[in-house]
């Protein structure tokens, strides 16, 4: 996504769904030791730019650092399949580079944000399920309390799908996202795309202290799958709340999504008019080329009927 970047396997850098060749593949072994090097010293003729090392030999350039990361909190994740792997913050290189450099932990406090860990007074945690109508702006709801109250988690499919996608696996083509309650997966990978991946959250969520939000418009209406819900949040620790969303909305949550409906429809209609516009472009490329291919046809057929009347004219 724009808000992420990585280095994959292969050696590509990924960012905003673009991916661009950046070293050879990196071919592990037992005991290989990978390092994501971030250079943040503003006097570096490489500051803000991410490099990648192996076993302590550089992979790839110095990669710049987009625009819209510079500044911000980059948060560290690992995404692995088929193999182990054993995370090492510091304070010490597994591996010696040919530079000295700080560990995350033992990073400078002017180059790391701290966020402390918020325990309610109570020591209860919230878990919420808001309960609504299908079609009824329940996930515009959802959006607009997520917004409001960041101290949330959000558990859905909805949640599960984007967070796939911002792990740098895309939907293959053809895919429909009909629905944001049980959008259709289409990402190709079975274990993503028969739901182990949400079993498995929610196996581990409710192990977890925080607060959530468990949106499932179908499962919070119905009587059955709302206890079969309700159970997995059995722990003392766990406050469960119901938000019932009917009536009348307020102004001013009608105001937002109006305007969201709004810029959703100016953004398509954009999209639709870069689309001419390209088609345009390729229509004149088209008829150009068609133009040249004409003409260097009608010089071909000229030279060779010059050189068939010269031949003959041999011949006589």
């Amino acid at each position: 996504t724009a808000e992420s970047i990585c280095f994959e396997s292969n050696g590509s850098l990924v960012h905003n769904k673009s991916r661009t060749k950046a070293c050879a593949s990196l071919a592990s072994h037992h005991g290989t030791v990978l390092a994501v090097v971030l250079n943040l010293d503003p006097a570096s003729p490489n500051a803000n730019t991410l490099s990648l090392f192996k076993d302590g030999v550089r992979m790839c350039q110095p990669q710049a650092l987009p625009d819209c990361l510079k500044g911000k909190p980059l948060f560290p994740a690992v995404t692995y399949k088929s193999i182990t792997a054993h995370v090492n913050f510091g304070p010490e290189t597994l591996t010696p580079l040919p530079f000295k450099c700080r560990m995350l932990q033992d990073a400078a406090q002017a180059d790391v944000v701290a966020a402390k860990s918020e325990v309610p007074a109570d020591g209860k945690y919230e878990v919420v399920f808001p309960v609504g109508m299908p079609d009824e702006g329940t996930f515009d709801r959802l959006d607009d309390f997520l917004k409001k109250n960041p101290k949330y988690a959000e558990i859905s499919d909805r949640m599960i799908s984007e967070w796939i996608e911002k792990s740098g696996v895309w939907r293959q083509r053809g895919h429909s996202a009909k629905s944001k309650d049980k959008p259709e997966r289409g990402f190709g990978v079975r274990e993503l795309d028969d739901d182990s991946i949400r079993r498995a959250i929610m196996a581990v969520a409710p192990m977890q202290p925080r607060h959530y939000v468990v949106m499932e418009v179908k499962g919070n209406l119905l009587e059955e799958n709302r206890k079969s819900l309700l159970a997995q949040w059995k722990d003392p620790m766990f406050k469960k709340i119901a938000d019932v969303v009917v009536g009348k909305p307020p102004a001013e949550f009608k105001k937002q999504v109006q305007q969201a409906v709004l810029k959703a429809k100016q953004e398509k209609a954009e999209k639709a008019w870069e689309a001419r516009k390209a088609e345009k472009v390729r229509q004149r490329l088209m008829a150009k080329k068609k133009k040249e291919a004409e003409k260097a046809k009608a010089k071909a057929l000229k030279l060779a009927k010059r050189k068939a009347e010269e031949a003959k004219k041999k011949m006589e």
